[in-house]
């Protein structure tokens, strides 16, 4: 009987896939309603005010959803394909699973910066 192997590629991608995913469909159903310092999407920008906070929050979740969608399909597209089980794929598996999540970083403050003012104000 032969024994199948499940690349670390697959496995990795997956489950950070799904924890952005199940994060993002709970911040979005129940973003922080108030800035505090333990739970949400927490930058000094989207913490200059209620109105930074908010958008920040349901902004955020809407990418974390994306990504971990995106992540899930490269997870099954590496398992579908049999990608090997080796060293490099389980580093491709980590590199990709950290760039993707500063990438919600990255988006999300960009939303912020031309969404709001540096007083938190919104722009015209």
């Amino acid at each position: 009987m032969e024994m199948k192997v499940i690349s670390g590629f697959a496995i990795i991608a997956g489950l950070v896939g799904l924890i952005m995913l199940a994060t993002g469909l709970y911040t979005q159903r129940k973003p922080p309603a108030k800035i505090n310092p333990i739970y949400g999407y927490r930058t000094r920008r989207s913490r200059i005010n209620q109105d930074t906070w908010d958008f920040a929050q349901l902004y955020s979740a809407k990418v974390m959803i994306k990504s971990g969608i995106f992540l899930v399909v490269l997870a099954a597209l590496g398992f579908a394909l049999r990608i090997p089980a080796h060293k490099a794929w389980y580093f491709a598996g980590i590199f990709i699973s950290l760039f993707v999540p500063m990438l919600t970083v990255f988006y999300t403050e960009s939303a912020l910066k031309r969404t709001f003012d540096e007083q938190g104000n919104r722009r015209s």
